[in-house]
C-alpha cells in the first residue's frame, strides 16, 4: 500500500513539472521576474555605405535634388531672358526693314518682311510658346491675313530661325506646333505640305508633302506626288491618281485648319512703292540679271527670242498671251483677241521670268497681264522698238 502511495506521489510531481512547463506561454516564471535584466550588447554605429553596382563599383547617391532642380530652373530662366533680349534686337531690325522703302539688303530670315515692305501690307509680331516646351517663339507675320514671315525659337539663349515665309513659299499656323506650307518652285512645281515643330526641337519635321512635277507622259501636263520626307523627288514619292481639283481639295482641307495668331502691329508708316505706272519691265535676256528666275519655252519656231520679265514690286496673276490684231480705232488704239499661253501666281523683284518666244512681223503678237498691289489690272502688248531694238511694253 505504501508503494502505491509512493507511485502516486511521483506521478503528481511529474504532472506538476509538465504543467509548469506548459504554462510558460501564459507568463514569465518566478525566476524570470527575479533575475537581473539582460544587458543588450552595444551595437557599433557604422557609416552608411553606398550601394554597389553589379560590378562592385559604388553608386553615387544624388543629394540635394531640390537645389539642383532650382539651379536648372534658374539657368533656364536666365536663358529665356537672354533670348527675349535677342528678340528685341530682331524687332528693332524688323522696323528698320519695314521703314526702308524696300531699299535695304535683307539679312537671313528677312525676305518675307522685305516683300511686305514692297507690297505695303501690314506686319506684326507675337511672342508665344508654340510647341509647349517652355521656350517662347518670336512670330513675325501679316496683320491682314494669317501668313507668317518668320518664326524664331531659342537655343541656350540664342535665337534660331525655324522658318521663313515668302510669296513663293507661304506658311500658316495650324496649332499645336504644326504649320501648313503652300507655294511653287517653278511653272510645273507646286507644293502643299505640313510640318511639325516638336518640343525642344530646332528643325521642322515633315508630316505630308504633296507636289506637282512635269509629266513624263504629257509634255504640257503635270503629275501629282506625295511623300513624308519633304523632298520634291518623284523617285522617292508615290504618284497620285488625282488632278488639280484633287490637289486643291487637299489645300482647302488644311486652310480650314489654319489658326490666327494675334499679332501686335509694328508702328510703321509704309511708303508707297507701287507708283502710278506699270510695275513689270521686259528686256532681252542677257547678262544683266543675276537673281533667281523661272524659264519657260513658248516658242513656235525659228528664230527664238528670249525675254526677261522683272517686277519692280510684287504683282499677282501674271499671264502671257498670244495677241491677234482685230481692229484699230480712229485714235490708233489697237484691239486684240487674246489667247492665254501661260499663267503663274505672280512675279517679285527677287524672282524673275525668262521666256522663249517667236516673233512674226512688226505687229505685236504677244502680251502680258497682271494685277499690281493697288489691285489694278494691267494689259500690255510686247513690241520691239524700231529705234534701238529694245523691248517696249505698250498698254492696250
Amino acid at each position: 500500500m505504501k508503494r502505491k502511495h509512493t507511485i502516486l506521489a511521483l506521478l503528481a510531481a511529474v504532472l506538476l513539472i509538465l504543467t509548469a512547463c506548459g504554462s510558460k506561454e501564459q507568463g514569465p516564471r518566478l525566476g524570470d521576474l527575479t533575475a537581473k535584466p539582460a544587458v543588450e550588447p552595444e551595437t557599433e554605429t557604422k557609416p552608411e555605405q553606398e550601394p554597389e553596382t553589379e560590378k562592385g563599383s559604388p553608386v553615387k547617391i544624388e543629394k540635394n535634388k531640390t537645389e539642383k532642380n532650382e539651379t536648372k530652373e534658374t539657368e533656364k530662366q536666365a536663358q529665356i531672358e537672354s533670348l527675349l533680349a535677342a528678340y528685341d534686337a530682331i524687332l528693332s531690325r524688323s522696323v528698320e526693314v519695314l521703314s526702308s522703302d524696300g531699299d535695304i539688303e535683307p539679312e537671313y530670315g528677312e525676305m518675307g518682311l522685305l516683300e511686305a515692305c514692297w507690297n505695303g501690307t501690314g506686319a506684326g509680331y507675337a511672342v508665344e510658346d508654340l510647341n509647349g516646351d517652355g521656350i517662347p517663339e518670336l512670330i513675325l507675320g501679316s496683320t491682314e491675313d494669317d501668313t507668317l514671315y518668320a518664326v524664331y525659337s531659342g537655343d541656350r539663349g540664342e535665337p534660331v530661325l525655324i522658318l521663313e515665309g515668302t510669296c513663293r513659299r507661304v506658311y500658316r499656323y495650324l496649332g499645336s506646333g504644326w504649320f501648313f506650307c503652300s507655294g511653287s518652285a517653278s511653272a510645273f512645281n507646286s507644293i502643299l505640305a505640313t510640318y511639325s515643330f516638336p518640343p525642344d526641337g530646332l528643325d521642322l519635321i515633315c508630316g505630308d508633302f504633296y507636289f506637282t512635277d512635269e509629266s513624263v507622259d504629257d509634255r504640257m501636263g503635270v503629275a501629282f506626288y506625295h511623300n513624308n520626307i519633304g523632298v520634291m523627288d518623284p523617285e522617292v514619292s508615290e504618284q497620285l491618281d488625282i488632278d488639280y481639283d484633287g490637289f486643291f481639295i487637299v489645300e482647302e482641307h488644311w486652310m480650314e485648319e489654319v489658326q490666327t495668331i494675334a499679332l501686335t502691329p509694328f508702328e510703321v508708316t509704309y511708303p508707297s512703292v507701287t507708283g502710278d505706272g506699270p510695275q513689270v519691265r521686259a528686256m532681252w535676256a542677257g547678262g544683266e540679271w543675276n537673281g533667281d528666275y523661272d524659264r519657260i519655252d513658248l516658242s513656235t519656231g525659228e528664230p527664238v527670242s528670249t525675254i526677261l520679265f522683272v517686277a519692280d514690286s510684287p504683282v499677282t496673276d501674271f499671264q502671257i498671251s498670244s495677241l491677234f490684231l482685230e481692229s484699230v480705232d480712229d485714235y490708233g488704239n489697237m484691239n486684240f483677241s487674246v489667247t492665254p499661253l501661260y499663267t503663274q501666281d505672280g512675279l517679285t523683284p527677287a524672282w524673275a521670268l525668262v521666256v522663249d518666244l517667236t516673233f512674226y512681223g512688226d505687229l505685236p503678237s504677244y502680251g502680258i497681264s497682271y494685277v499690281d498691289a493697288n489691285r489694278q489690272l494691267w494689259r500690255l502688248a510686247i513690241e520691239i522698238s524700231g529705234e534701238d531694238g529694245s523691248i517696249v511694253l505698250i498698254e492696250y
